[in-house]
């Protein structure tokens, strides 16, 4: 069946969405200051998807607010509504951003296309110059593969930073693949980068939370646990 993406008053909405293809779990809306991707408030007669709806009673059209048209020259607070800055926020947590060596000629630390930053893959820097080698589920628990994960994020942090010049300009964690060295049989991969996703989340907020893919392997470069890439919308 086709779908069509159509827009009304400001909304953008999907008809001839077959039912099956609808979550069940989406989140009720949050009225004021509602962000990309909330539910908008219901319309007379299309009522609000609601996480207690039964799925069979689960309306074939959906509504999500619009993405926010902001002016790019402003500020993280005038764009955000005086929220702390991502780079405030760091600076609150400890965590000083350090920068990223240079690649090869023929790749980068990030690509910018439309309002997208896609990253390279980024690995946990050594650890009191002790680099990460090993396996997680062998070499490292899942709560040091979640520490590796952790670092992971701080490390793209600092690559979008060197890419953009100022973290303001991100305006949603859109996109995280995660990637965990583990032995064969290892389940926990979900639970080693919630390391990375917490940070995020501590750094932007709502605007940090993101779809997700965490994924386990055999291998990485040089043996680490955890290898992470990230898209993130920009201003």
């Amino acid at each position: 069946m086709s779908v069509e993406v159509v827009e009304r008053d400001g909304v953008f909405g999907a008809t001839e969405q077959p039912p099956n293809l609808l979550s069940p779990f989406s989140p009720p809306p949050r009225g004021e200051g509602a962000q990309t991707g909330d539910i908008a408030p219901a319309s007379p007669g299309r009522p609000n998807l609601d996480i207690d709806m039964p799925f069979a009673e689960i309306p074939p059209h959906w509504h999500h607010v619009r993405d926010d048209d902001r002016d790019p020259a402003m500020g993280w607070g005038e764009r955000w509504g005086g929220e702390m800055s991502p780079e405030e926020k760091l600076k609150e947590l400890g965590i000083e951003l350090t920068a990223v060596a240079g690649y090869r000629p023929a790749m980068t630390a990030g690509v910018i296309t439309g309002n997208l930053l896609y990253l390279s893959g980024a690995t946990p820097p050594d650890k009191n110059g002790v680099p990460w080698k090993g396996r997680v589920g062998e070499t490292y628990t899942v709560e040091e593969g979640r520490d590796a994960a952790r670092a992971c994020a701080i490390q793209q942090l600092a690559m979008a930073k060197g890419v953009l010049g100022d973290l303001g300009r991100i305006t949603r964690v859109v996109k995280v693949l995660g990637m965990v060295n583990c032995v064969p049989g290892f389940t926990d991969t979900p639970a080693v980068m919630h390391g990375f996703s917490d940070l995020m989340y501590e750094v932007f907020g709502e605007r940090g939370v993101h779809a997700r893919s965490a994924v386990g392997l055999q291998a990485l470069p040089g043996d680490t646990p955890v290898e992470v890439e990230t898209i993130f919308e920009i201003a």
